[in-house]
């Protein structure tokens, strides 16, 4: 069986997106923390946030995330297709704002569409 499924968070661009990922980031590190997982609104940068093993622990959990602008989720969605073979994906997508969560799963069809040459 493939695996098509993926933490997925597109935006108008790579920074916006990078930064409504702090919200999943965040997330993990309260997981390895023993601390509740709610979500938390996205923050600048999670330096002040974490340690040098709690960062290395979070990016290993979430190395396979789909981050980015539309093209990047593209290339992204095309690189795990091509990987993979699957010809589906299931997305999960953590925002803080339930809006950007919209926005984002607004862009996975038309991303996942051109990535399989179909519009």
């Amino acid at each position: 069986m493939a695996d098509g499924c993926r933490s997925v968070i597109a935006a108008e661009s790579d920074a916006e997106a990078q930064r409504l990922f702090t919200t999943s980031q965040q997330r993990f590190l309260r997981l390895i923390r023993n601390q509740p997982v709610e979500l938390l609104p996205p923050v600048d940068s999670m330096n002040q946030l974490w340690n040098e093993w709690e960062r290395a622990a979070v990016e290993s959990r979430l190395r396979a995330a789909i981050v980015g602008s539309e093209a990047t989720v593209k290339e992204g969605l095309a690189r795990l297709i091509a990987a993979t073979g699957a010809d589906e994906a299931i997305v999960v997508t953590d925002t803080w704002d339930h809006t950007a969560r919209l926005e984002s799963y607004r862009g996975l069809p038309k991303s996942q569409r051109a990535s399989r040459g179909r519009t």
